[in-house]
């Protein structure tokens, strides 16, 4: 079984836990290579203003025959909680 993204590993979100704004965060997301993935987005969403960001993600090699790493990195400019999804 694939695991695409879990962010108590440092493999797939660094540093692990909650993060002073400034930041930056680096983030990883493992996709099985027969999804013939072309591209990545990070969709970050802050709860309490409601607004988005989106960042693209870089692909970053194959872990092994059946999977790839997309990759970015992320610095909150201010506190607050946030929701992410990749699309």
């Amino acid at each position: 079984m694939i695991t695409y993204f879990d962010s108590k590993q440092r493999k797939y979100k660094n540093p692990v836990g909650a993060v002073c704004q400034n930041t930056t965060v680096h983030l990883r997301i493992s996709l099985p290579r027969d999804l013939k993935c072309h591209s990545a987005t990070l969709i970050v969403k802050e709860d309490f203003s409601g607004s988005t960001q989106t960042f693209s993600m870089f692909w970053c090699g194959q872990e092994n025959d059946y999977t790839e790493n997309w990759e970015c990195h992320f610095t909150p400019n201010s506190p607050g909680l946030r929701q992410s999804l990749v699309g």
